[in-house]
C-alpha cells in the first residue's frame, strides 16, 4: 500500500508540474550516457535483439493522467524543430520533429523508444495506442526514421524528468530512407539511403511481406514502388488489398479507384472498391459496385453473395428489422463480429407515465 500511496503522490506532483504556465528549456541529456544507460535497462529486463525476449517482458506499473493530445493540423502546415529548441510542459504546436530512432524499444504499459535527432541531441519517447502485439516491433527498430507532429514533452509520472509522449499513432510518420525528394522536404537528407529503383523488385518483396500477413511493411513496400513506378496499377490493385485487411477502408477505395482509372483489372478494381465501400458502410455504393461486377462479369460468384451482404445492410438501415437471432448466436462466439447495418428511426419526445 505505502508503494501505491507513494505512486500516488509522485503522479500528482508531476500532474501539477505538466499544468505549469511556466515553460522550461529542455535539459540537456548527454547522448552517450542516455545510450549506455537504456542498453542496461534493456538488460536488467532481460531484453536482447532477439524478438522471442519480448514474450518474457511484463508491462510496468504507471499512472496515467487524462491529458491527451493529438495533432489535427496537416503535415504540410507544420514547421520543423529541434529536441534543443523544445520547452516542458508543452505541446509544441504546428511543429515537427525529424528523428532517428537508435535502440531497441522498451516495452512498459505502452511502447519507449529512444530517439536522436538532426542535430545529434536523444530523448525518450513514450508511445501510447500504438500497438499490443509484443512480437510486432520491427517498424521501430533502430535506424527508422519518425516524424513526430506537434511533440508533446512533459514530466513522467514517476520522477521529474522529461520526455516525449505520444497518443495517436497518426502523430507519427514513417519515412522511407529511400525517399530523397521528401528527405529534402524535411531538411533531413543526411538520413537518405540509396537502394534500388526496380519497382518489381519491391513489388514482388512487397508481395511476400503480405503472404506472410505482415501487412504494415506491405504497405510501406508498395508504398516505395510506386514512388518509382506510378503508373503502374497492379500496385495500387495490391495496395488496395493490403489496406481492406488493415482496415484502412478509405484508402483502399482510393487506391483501388486509381488502379481502374490507370487501366489495372477491372473486375479486381470494381470488386475492392465494393468491398471498401462496404466497410465504409456506404451500402448503396458497395451494392454500385458489386452490380458492376456482374454486369461485365457474370460468373464472379464472390461478387454475387457480397451484393447479397450489401443489400442486406442496406435493408436493415432503411427498416430497423434485424436477424436478432443470428446476431445473439454471434454474440457467443470467442471472437464475435456482428456484421449488421446502424439503424436511427424517427425520435418522439414525450411523458412517460409514471415517470
Amino acid at each position: 500500500m505505502d508503494d501505491i500511496a507513494h505512486l500516488w503522490k509522485v503522479a500528482e506532483d508531476s500532474r501539477r508540474l505538466n499544468q505549469s504556465s511556466k515553460h522550461e528549456p529542455r535539459p540537456y541529456r548527454n547522448p552517450d550516457e542516455m545510450l549506455k544507460r537504456w542498453r542496461l535497462r534493456s538488460m536488467e529486463s532481460g531484453m536482447n535483439n532477439e524478438m522471442e525476449d519480448y514474450q518474457r517482458m511484463l508491462p510496468k506499473t504507471t499512472i496515467l493522467s487524462s491529458d491527451i493530445h493529438s495533432c489535427k493540423i496537416p503535415f504540410e502546415d507544420l514547421k520543423p524543430i529541434n529536441l534543443c529548441d523544445l520547452k516542458v510542459p508543452m505541446v509544441h504546436n504546428k511543429r515537427f520533429l525529424v528523428c532517428q530512432i537508435i535502440a531497441m524499444p522498451s516495452l512498459y504499459v505502452g511502447v519507449t523508444i529512444l530517439i536522436q535527432d538532426l542535430n545529434g541531441d536523444v530523448e525518450e519517447v513514450a508511445i501510447y495506442n500504438f500497438t499490443y502485439n509484443f512480437n510486432d516491433l520491427d517498424s521501430l527498430s533502430p535506424g527508422t526514421i519518425l516524424i513526430i507532429k506537434e511533440p508533446w514533452l512533459r514530466y513522467g509520472s514517476h520522477d521529474k524528468t522529461p520526455s516525449l509522449r505520444i497518443d495517436s499513432p497518426s502523430d507519427i510518420i514513417f519515412v522511407d530512407p529511400t525517399d530523397y525528394e521528401f528527405l529534402c522536404k524535411i531538411e533531413a537528407k543526411q538520413l537518405y539511403v540509396s537502394m534500388s529503383e526496380d519497382a518489381e523488385l519491391w513489388r514482388q518483396e512487397a508481395n511476400e511481406c503480405f503472404k506472410k500477413k505482415d501487412y504494415k511493411n506491405a504497405l510501406f513496400l508498395y508504398d516505395r514502388a510506386i514512388r518509382y513506378n506510378p503508373q503502374l496499377p497492379v500496385l495500387y490493385l495490391n495496395k488496395s488489398i493490403t489496406c481492406l485487411q488493415t482496415g484502412a477502408f478509405y484508402v483502399a477505395y482510393k487506391n483501388a479507384k486509381l488502379a481502374l482509372e490507370k487501366g489495372g483489372d477491372r473486375e479486381k478494381a470494381l470488386y475492392r472498391m465494393g468491398q471498401a465501400a462496404y466497410g465504409m458502410r456506404e451500402w448503396q455504393k458497395a451494392i454500385n459496385h458489386f452490380e458492376e461486377v456482374l454486369k461485365e462479369f457474370p460468373k464472379n460468384t464472390v461478387a454475387v453473395e457480397q451484393l447479397k451482404r450489401a443489400n442486406a445492410r442496406l435493408a436493415e438501415q432503411k427498416t430497423g428489422k434485424y436477424d436478432f437471432k443470428e446476431m445473439f448466436l454471434e454474440s457467443k462466439k470467442e471472437k464475435a463480429e456482428l456484421d449488421v447495418s446502424d439503424y436511427t428511426g424517427p425520435i418522439e419526445i414525450g411523458e412517460i407515465p409514471g415517470k
